[in-house]
């Protein structure tokens, strides 16, 4: 009985077909945010606050940063600051904002974008709230 429950299930589960993504952890080092982004965020924060994760979201070569703020200037049940930048030509582009505890990048594509899996609820480790690329905003929008 076992054996026939569990090949059901298998058998389900690969005939209804879901796709399974993975999702990259970050590793952030100290880092800065970039003048031409912190001009244009409202809150202005000292250059040593940042720490950053540089990440490949496109498959383009050059990677794009993931700058967050350090953790002694997140405030309680609102997280981190979270900023998206990418490099274009001389100058950065901001390419989203959130608030969050922790940010993954998913292997799942939007556009040829790696979508974002934000976590914004503290204490938990299983709600999270995906974001994906909508190329007409040149923005990060939640899905």
């Amino acid at each position: 009985m076992r054996r026939t429950s569990a090949y059901s299930l298998f058998l389900a589960c690969a005939l209804y077909g879901l796709p399974a993504y993975s999702a990259e952890m970050l590793r952030f080092k100290p880092g800065y945010l970039p003048k031409t982004i912190a001009v244009t965020m409202q809150e202005q924060m000292l250059e040593d606050a940042w720490e950053v994760s540089n990440v490949d979201l496109n498959d383009d070569g050059p990677e794009e940063s993931i700058l967050k703020t350090k953790r002694e200037y997140c405030h309680g049940d609102d997280g981190c600051l979270y900023v998206i930048a990418a490099r274009k030509q001389d100058e950065w582009i901001k390419l989203g904002t959130f608030k969050a505890f922790n940010i993954l990048v998913s292997d799942r594509r939007t556009y040829g974008i790696r979508d974002l899996i934000v976590y914004s609820v503290p204490n938990n480790d299983f709600e999270s709230v995906h974001y994906v690329w909508n190329p007409k905003a040149y923005q990060y929008e939640q899905e």
